[in-house]
């Protein structure tokens, strides 16, 4: 495993991120309870605009309604994304460090092993996804 960087394995024996909670446990619920209400009401403001605005129909029409869901879900979540920095750097702290946010230590292999990881994983569960609801993806 050391072929792949010290972070490859590092969660199973040493912690890969030191907690830093400076406003406490409530307002961390809180915030997370905030920033998925926050995300939801982002989606279906930007859904019902791209909606009206690009696909020049009502909310009625359930096909239209799921594509303009699809093509919001990146900005809606950069949104909440910046929202959670600003939270995390209220009070003076450092929002990197709330976050846990830092480089992974891993070699190139590690990353091409993380990022094909990655694609895998979206790929099975979006086919998952598909499959189950029986969504025709010509539709899309």
């Amino acid at each position: 495993m050391s072929a792949m960087g010290p972070d490859w394995a590092g969660g199973w024996f040493r912690r890969l991120y030191e907690p830093f909670n400076p406003r406490g446990l409530f307002f961390a619920l809180a915030a997370a309870a905030g920033l998925v209400l926050l995300h939801q009401f982002l989606q279906l403001v930007l859904s019902l605009t791209v909606l009206s605005g690009f696909f020049h129909v009502d909310s009625s029409d359930t096909r239209a309604l799921v594509k303009a869901s699809l093509i919001v879900i990146f900005p809606a979540s950069l949104l909440v994304a910046a929202a959670a920095w600003w939270l995390a750097g209220r009070g003076g702290a450092d929002p990197a460090r709330v976050l846990s946010l830092r480089r992974p230590q891993l070699t190139g292999t590690g990353w091409a092993m993380l990022v094909i990881g990655f694609m895998l994983a979206m790929y099975a569960a979006i086919m998952l996804i598909v499959l189950s609801l029986g969504i025709d993806l010509a539709q899309y």
